[in-house]
């Protein structure tokens, strides 16, 4: 049995893992720096509890988060090897990107993560987080490109900073297009904004490739927008660890 831990900007997942097969995922904030390590302590005795792990691997795009980890599973799991995941762990990836080392991790293994599910296809991969990400990859696991958008949150956030006069609303998901007060606007702008934000650059890129892309959307926000993307989207929210377990497996 082996722990897969991904260290997010916005949270941290943990799950058990046995070959490609992913357990119940726990999450833990990491919004607020001060209650990481009391909150990811009790979670990952929670998830150990009767469980021998013989090995821990770790993904991260946020160091902070990452090193409060390390501390607590060495604490922890006394013993038991830890590793560090990296792009060059998986080799089969081809990168075309102009600095590979500057492309996210979670990046990354969304793209494995998906041909994981399916091989021989092309994907187009949208995470919906702190940052919405979409990216391409080709059948021959080739990463062609990708875009990065401030995240629904980040967006609401750095209006509501940036305006005096709007206010902090408690806005949600909203099916009605036209607001009738500020609170029902900044929902409608906050759904459809960036849903159709998202829908257009598949659209743009499913035009300019002419490939029959399947679209996976997964992250952190990826359930709030199911009933909008079509019945053919796949939403996954363990895309993340999918591609970390499938790492695993192939570069023993």
């Amino acid at each position: 049995m082996r722990l897969l831990v991904e260290c997010g900007n916005s949270s941290i997942k943990l799950a058990l893992n046995n070959k490609l097969s992913i357990g119940a995922v726990q999450s833990v904030d990491c919004v607020n720096k001060s209650s990481i390590q009391s909150n990811f302590s009790r979670t990952i005795k929670k998830i150990l509890k009767n469980k021998q792990v013989e090995i821990v691997y770790i993904s991260y795009v946020n160091k902070y988060a990452k090193d409060i980890v390390l501390k607590i599973i060495k604490k922890e799991l006394v013993g038991v090897e830890t590793k560090i995941l990296n792009k060059r762990t998986f080799k089969n990836f081809k990168l075309r990107y102009n600095k590979p080392n500057t492309l996210g991790m979670d990046r990354f293994l969304n793209c494995v993560g998906a041909q994981s599910i399916s091989i021989k296809k092309s994907f187009i991969v949208v995470d919906i987080g702190t940052a919405t990400t979409i990216d391409v990859i080709d059948s021959k696991l080739t990463f062609i490109g990708g875009v990065i958008i401030p995240g629904p949150i980040t967006s609401y956030q750095s209006l509501i900073s940036s305006t005096s006069m709007i206010g902090n609303h408690s806005i949600r998901i909203t099916k009605k297009i036209l607001g009738n007060s500020t609170k029902e606007s900044l929902s409608s702008g906050f759904t459809y904004g960036h849903y159709l934000m998202i829908s257009s650059f598949v659209n743009l890129i499913k035009k300019k490739y002419k490939k029959p892309f399947k679209v996976i959307v997964t992250g952190g926000l990826s359930e709030i927008f199911r009933s909008f993307f079509p019945k053919n989207y796949l939403i996954d929210s363990k895309l993340t660890l999918k591609g970390m377990a499938y790492i695993v497996e192939n570069t023993k």
